[in-house]
């Protein structure tokens, strides 16, 4: 399976998540299977975004996408510090 983690920044958590939900059909349409996220235990503005993909092209292509960018901004959106690309290799139980 193919992922994505993005570390992201927001000026506000409550303003930026309904940003996120609202544009499920977009992300679906995209190739995208669901998405996780995660706040800093010390700044709930700081993110970590992991979705699953179809394929790291999928991934790729809406990640860098014109129509994301526009959205992080409206969303509040500061700062994407890293982004990675990953597939799984191994599952394991503990």
């Amino acid at each position: 399976m193919a992922y994505s983690i993005v570390r992201v920044t927001v000026r506000d958590f409550e303003v930026w998540m309904p940003f996120m939900e609202g544009f499920a059909e977009m992300r679906e349409a995209a190739g995208s299977r669901g998405a996780q996220v995660f706040q800093s235990a010390d700044d709930g503005n700081e993110l970590i975004v992991i979705q699953e993909w179809n394929s790291l092209d999928d991934a790729r292509k809406f990640i860098e996408s014109p129509a994301l960018v526009a959205v992080m901004q409206k969303a509040g959106v500061l700062d994407v510090s890293e982004t990675l690309y990953a597939e799984s290799v191994h599952d394991l139980e503990h």
